[in-house]
């Protein structure tokens, strides 16, 4: 819907109220100042039926004077698809984020066109970025003073200054590599982002008291030190349009969440530098690898889950990519630093799943980064006969030995996933199974309405219990991982199937098709 036509209602931030109305891009801007005037207001009639018109912008500052609280509030309107937006002021925001995970966030220092661009990034169009481009500031209560606020020097890393490229909002400029920065004393602690590190409690991880994250719940290895199994799993494919991304990051949360309470957790690396697609499902684009490759001191285990960004009630935490493609310099973002990065991030994690760029055999992310680091390879194709002919002879180039002028990759550690499978088009999983036959085939993940929908949306359709869908993505999962995560009744019904081939045309046997 365009600008012109929304109401944008903004509680608990009335110098962002006042921003977005000088604005004059936007229909009507309401200013309120607690719950209860916002309970007041959607019982007014004043405001038209539904919420596809509405942009709700929450400060986490505001005053919560009524039942239901803000927190359910947020739920109910987000259950509703309304655009909802939690600003930052304090680290409240997160704990906001992780009960109402529909919300999207906005941290760091607050600029006008921050504010207008992730309105535009939830899917409000005709925003155009204001040349007054003045900081916003806002106070944080006395009882909060304890938490970082945003636009504070001591709570973010300072980032370069924005800069208009002619195309839309600003974007923080990296033309190349960064001259060297001061480096870091021993001990000294990282920057104070607002997102705990990987493999922190969930429960209430930030003690008010102390004013830090508390104590990280590793598994025992030699010596009493945190053992952890760092395996990486690659997703990838030749060609784009294979769903990979959508993919990556559905895997990679609902294997987080299958192995919650087991002690081991998850990373999801998004490495598709120039369309990171991680950061507009979790509404998040703050920290990302721009921000870490600032500081090459922070590429260390100790130091780098701060970097990340961490969904806790997903046990699964995201190296975001580049927020827009112009800051993803191939110069500055290179294969040689993602895995410095990978080498860091193993001994904090039990699972790695990494999203690549289209995977063409000379891209040096491909070639000098993901191939050589990938413990798994997953290669997704699409049920189209000149995909899976392409995709076979790509295959053959990375497996070939590297003495004949392959790239040695072991065929053995190669899984094939049918992606957006249709069944009745003439190439369901028979073909592919055929025409791949050199490599293990490993599933399919059906391309079904719920599907569709939830990437239309950037939503992650794991998160709504979609059996059809979770069960495909399981039988990828444990060829993967080895990890048994399918329960006894579908491990049961696959066995009684004999195939996953059967289970997928199951599913749409009971879709009718």
């Amino acid at each position: 819907m365009g600008a012109s036509a929304m109401t944008v209602i903004v509680a608990g931030a009335d110098p962002v109220a006042a921003a977005l109305d000088a604005t004059s891009q936007f229909g009507a801007v309401l200013n309120l100042n607690s719950t209860a005037e916002l309970k007041a207001l959607i019982s007014s009639n004043r405001l038209s039926p539904g919420v596809s018109d509405k942009i709700f912008l929450f400060a986490d500052t505001v005053t919560d004077n009524t039942r239901p609280s803000l927190n359910e509030l947020i739920s109910k309107l987000t259950t509703m698809h309304a655009r909802v937006l939690i600003i930052a002021a304090t680290l409240h925001a997160h704990t906001i984020i992780e009960e109402c995970p529909g919300a999207g966030l906005i941290s760091g220092e607050l600029h006008v066109n921050t504010i207008l661009g992730a309105i535009a990034n939830s899917g409000v169009d005709g925003l155009a970025p204001v040349a007054d481009n003045y900081p916003i500031s806002l106070t944080a209560p006395a009882e909060r003073h304890a938490f970082p606020v945003a636009g504070s020097a001591t709570a973010f890393p300072q980032q370069p200054a924005p800069v208009d490229y002619g195309i839309g909002f600003a974007a923080t400029p990296q033309p190349g590599p960064p001259s060297p920065p001061p480096q870091m004393a021993a001990g000294e602690p990282a920057p104070a982002w607002s997102n705990p590190p990987a493999g922190y409690s969930t429960a209430s991880p930030f003690d008010t008291t102390t004013g830090t994250w508390d104590g990280p719940v590793a598994r025992a290895g030699a010596g009493g030190a945190p053992k952890r199994l760092g395996k990486v799993i690659v997703v990838t494919a030749p060609k784009g349009g294979t769903g990979k991304s959508s993919m990556s990051l559905n895997a990679a949360a609902l294997l987080g969440m299958k192995l919650k309470g087991t002690g081991k957790n998850v990373c999801l690396v998004d490495a598709n530098t120039q369309q990171a697609d991680a950061g507009k499902y979790l509404s998040a684009h703050q920290p990302s690898i721009v921000d870490l490759l600032q500081d090459s001191s922070m590429i260390r285990p100790d130091r780098v889950t701060n970097f990340l960004h961490h969904k806790p009630q997903l046990n699964l935490s995201v190296l975001l990519g580049p927020p827009e493609p112009e800051v993803a310099h191939p110069a500055y973002i290179t294969g040689d630093r993602y895995a410095e990065i990978l080498d860091a991030l193993k001994p904090n994690f039990d699972y790695i799943i990494v999203d690549t760029p289209v995977a063409e055999l000379y891209h040096d992310i491909f070639r000098t980064f993901a191939l050589p680091y990938a413990d798994y390879l997953l290669v997704c194709v699409t049920p189209n006969t000149v995909t899976i002919y392409n995709s076979y002879m790509w295959l053959r180039a990375v497996t070939t030995k590297e003495a004949a002028g392959g790239m040695g990759f072991d065929e053995n550690r190669i899984g094939i996933v049918l992606n957006r499978a249709e069944d009745g088009i003439g190439c369901d999983e028979s073909v592919v199974e055929d025409q791949l036959r050199d490599y293990d085939y490993v599933g399919a993940i059906p391309e079904t309405p719920e599907w569709k929908d939830a990437n239309n949306h950037n939503r992650l359709v794991v998160l709504e219990n979609r059996p059809d869908i979770n069960t495909a993505l399981l039988v990828v999962l444990e060829k993967a991982t080895g990890e048994h995560l399918l329960d006894a009744a579908s491990t049961a019904k696959l066995h009684a199937a004999g195939s996953s081939r059967s289970l997928f045309r199951r599913i749409f046997a009971r879709k009718g098709n």
